[in-house]
């Protein structure tokens, strides 16, 4: 009862580009429900009314080289990728980013940004769909459907940490014998 929002964390999430504001609002909002005590979004400038016009609690800068600097230096945790896109903007993004060592998570464009230039982290979720996941893993979509425990082990072999393989069952892997399947929510 005597907690504030300064107890629950510093969240840094990375994303939204031209086009995609909505991806980085719904991430916003997830960790905000998710109990992230701040929640510090980093987007194009063209983003930022709209975003805190919605979410007035969210507090969203324009995503420059400075601004990432400084947010990395004051997160306690970071997301990158929804919304993130493959341009260069994404790019510069993830590169300052990879070398982050505090926990991350990688979803969306951030992975199809990894499938090119692979890298093994242990501080890092990774939570691919199995488009994504086909992707990172070099194969095709209907190889990782019919294993899905399988690739969820190649995943962490491959790029470390800890894999969230999202779908009909997901499947969490954090090492390649400790698996765990989520069979309950659904596919939105």
């Amino acid at each position: 009862p005597t907690s504030h929002k300064g107890d629950h964390g510093r969240l840094v999430i990375i994303g939204g580009d031209h086009g995609t504001a909505g991806a980085i609002r719904m991430t916003g909002e997830a960790a905000l429900r998710a109990g992230a005590g701040l929640v510090r979004v980093l987007t194009r400038s063209e983003n930022i009314a709209p975003l805190l016009t919605a979410r007035p609690e969210l507090m969203v800068h324009e995503l420059t080289m400075d601004s990432l600097a400084e947010s990395l230096e004051w997160a306690d945790v970071v997301v990158i990728g929804p919304g993130l896109g493959q341009q260069e903007w994404g790019k510069k993004a993830l590169q300052k980013v990879e070398n982050f060592r505090k926990p991350m998570l990688w979803d969306a464009d951030a992975l199809n940004l990894l499938a090119i230039n692979p890298d093994k982290r242990h501080n890092r979720v990774i939570t691919p769909h199995p488009g994504e996941a086909a992707r990172l893993l070099g194969c095709s979509v209907a190889e990782i459907e019919s294993d899905r425990l399988h690739c969820a082990k190649r995943l962490v072999q491959r790029y470390g940490g800890v894999a969230v393989l999202k779908g009909a069952g997901t499947v969490v892997a954090a090492h390649p014998d400790a698996l765990g399947i989520i069979d309950v929510g659904n596919a939105g």
